[in-house]
Parts: structure tokens; C-alpha cells; sequence
């Protein structure tokens, strides 16, 4: 799946990559050159829009091959709680947050206990 992720990363930013290759290293460009026109209004957003399109195929890649990703997020689904929501209490849900501490010398972590209110219903 690594291997899958880090393909479709590199085919999604190689066209704008090749496109800064071609504006930074090829021949100097004219404002008025119909290849600056098709460029600037065509090329350019294009290969940017096809690069951060990246971010929405990683969650697809990693459904189609974890059986894991697909179980959690059907599991969220359902149960409409967040994932840092281990358990539900009468008040609220009770989430375990990891904090680390950024004290000089400090090696350990702990997990703090919340009790998160419940969202109230719109009136």
C-alpha cells in the first residue's frame, strides 16, 4: 500500500514540478509568447488543482487496500462518535488524549482523561 500511496503522490505533483523544471531551466519566457498565455491560464492551475488532488485520492487508495481503514471508518460512520471517543458516559463522552511533555528533561507521556459535554440538540 506504501508503494501505491507514494506513486499516486509523485504521477498528482509531477506535472507542476515539470512545469517550474520548464519556467525556471528552459528558454526564457515572452509575456506576449502564446506558450506564457497557455501557461499562466491553463497549465499552471491545472497541474496545481491535480496536485492537491492528492489529499482526496489518499483516502480511497488506503480503502481499497486496508481492510483495517475500511472497517474504522464504516465503524465511524455508524456510530457517528469521533474517533478519540473511547467510551460514552451519561454526561458526555469520555475521551483519552495523549499529552507529551515539553518540560527540559521530561521522557515520559500520559494520557489525560476528559469528559467532553454532548453537543445540545438545536431548539
Amino acid at each position: 500500500m506504501l508503494i501505491v500511496v507514494v506513486v499516486v503522490f509523485a504521477f498528482c505533483w509531477l506535472p507542476l514540478y515539470a512545469v517550474n523544471i520548464r519556467i525556471f531551466f528552459g528558454s526564457p519566457l515572452n509575456v506576449d509568447d502564446d506558450e506564457f498565455q497557455l501557461l499562466t491560464q491553463t497549465v499552471i492551475p491545472v497541474a496545481q488543482w491535480v496536485g492537491l488532488s492528492s489529499c482526496a485520492v489518499n483516502p480511497v487508495v488506503y480503502c481499497l487496500f486496508s481492510a483495517k481503514f475500511r472497517d474504522e471508518f464504516r465503524q465511524l460512520l455508524v456510530s457517528g462518535s469521533c474517533c478519540c471517543c473511547s467510551a460514552h458516559a451519561p454526561g458526555g463522552a469520555v475521551a483519552n488524549y495523549r499529552r507529551w511533555s515539553s518540560a527540559p528533561g521530561a521522557t515520559t507521556d500520559r494520557v489525560v482523561t476528559a469528559v467532553v459535554p454532548k453537543p445540545r440538540p438545536w431548539s
